[in-house]
């Protein structure tokens, strides 16, 4: 009797504990906090808690032999530690997460991943030959550079903010706090720079005189 009600109890817990991870879940699509990611995991780890332990507080129930209940009064220790160990790694990830924002370290990959999903469609039209990204998560915020290499040496400007315009629509679409920059990638030419080196070195001495 003890048995079945402890059972009904934590599955009780259970079912409570889904849930409002779940309502949880839905809120911070739009929220993003990390306060209430970390609270969604605390009530993560209490469902799959008090699944282990509506398990242990069944089994008597629904094995009733004898040789069975001889490990019942191990069950829920044995369950317990068994669930502990299949959940650690959900606080660990949550702490690595935190410190990568406190250390302006960049997002996990498939968060990257994500970014890249989203921007390059945007830029098809943009005849690139290369393009890159800088990605940086700073609590709640994304800081994302795109650097683009053209095919060809000349775009107006207007078409270059209009492609900008483009990817920061479609970001706004999957991410609430962000900031987006489209950046051509210049390369230098040496030579010109030497020479203009030698040009301004002469202008420099005189001025100095």
């Amino acid at each position: 009797m003890a048995f079945g009600v402890l059972a009904w109890f934590e599955l009780a817990g259970m079912l409570i504990s889904i849930i409002v991870a779940l309502y949880l879940k839905r809120k911070n699509r739009t929220l993003n906090s990390p306060i209430i990611e970390t609270e969604m995991q605390g009530w993560k780890i209490d469902s799959v808690i008090s699944m282990g332990m509506t398990l242990a507080f069944f089994l008597p129930i629904l094995v009733p032999f004898e040789w069975f209940q001889k490990l019942t009064p191990y069950l829920d220790s044995a369950l317990a530690i068994v669930l502990s160990l299949i959940m650690l790694p959900e606080p660990i990830g949550t702490v690595v997460s935190g410190i990568r924002d406190l250390l302006l370290i960049s997002p996990d990959e498939e968060t990257i991943q994500e970014i890249k999903e989203v921007v390059e469609p945007e830029l098809r039209e943009c005849r690139y030959s290369e393009l890159y990204f800088e990605v940086v998560k700073t609590g709640r915020k994304l800081w994302i550079s795109a650097y683009i290499k053209l095919e060809k040496d000349e775009l107006s400007v207007r078409r270059f903010q209009m492609y900008q315009n483009r990817c920061i629509a479609a970001l706004a679409q999957k991410y609430t706090d962000f900031y987006f920059e489209l950046l051509p990638e210049i390369d230098f030419d040496e030579e010109e720079i030497l020479s203009l080196i030698h040009i301004s070195e002469p202008t420099r001495l005189l001025s100095i005189s």
